[in-house]
């Protein structure tokens, strides 16, 4: 076998090449689900039960498969790739991403937002227990109670998600 000093530039180019490839598929592989462009404060449960609350500016912490994003107030591009998934919690409805990436904004004093898909489909689940599946390059309008503060700092609301817990329901998934 020859050293690669040995080897012709072409051929020395295309290896390098060839391995800045693969290392851009295995960046890519680690970024299944993605919060950019943050506004406002999010709170990020984790499947493991670890809850953090991130404001504007703050360094998001990883976010692991199947957690739930609760967006407080602002906006975002949130993001999850091929068997990744993400419930993105607003006041009113639950958004279920997989496989797709959506822009969505919350005005916490008015409880207005909207739910844009780029790419991929979603579905969201709202209170009143209807359905709605986006597909990309359609918004949903969502409106919803003016709020004060997020969803599980209202000790009635953690009751009733106590209740959903032990019964085994997951925030409508």
């Amino acid at each position: 076998m020859r050293n690669l000093h040995h080897l012709p530039s072409r051929q020395l180019r295309a290896v390098f090449i060839l391995f800045l490839f693969l290392l851009a598929q295995t960046t890519v592989a680690f970024a299944a689900v993605t919060f950019e462009n943050q506004t406002g404060t999010v709170v990020i449960e984790q499947p493991t039960g670890e809850v953090a609350t991130v404001e504007a500016g703050q360094t998001l912490p990883p976010i692991q498969n199947d957690s739930k994003l609760e967006l407080v107030t602002g906006s975002g591009q949130i993001s999850a790739s091929e068997g990744e998934t993400l419930h993105l919690v607003i006041p009113c409805a639950t958004v279920k991403i997989q496989n797709a990436v959506v822009n969505a904004d919350l005005g916490l004093e008015t409880g207005n937002g909207t739910v844009e898909v780029l790419s991929g489909e979603v579905e969201i689940l709202k209170d009143d227990g209807s359905i709605v599946t986006l597909e990309a390059g359609r918004a949903e309008f969502i409106s919803c109670p003016a709020r004060t503060q997020p969803l599980g700092a209202d000790p009635v609301e953690n009751v009733g998600r106590q209740k959903d817990a032990e019964e085994g329901k997951v925030s409508g998934y």
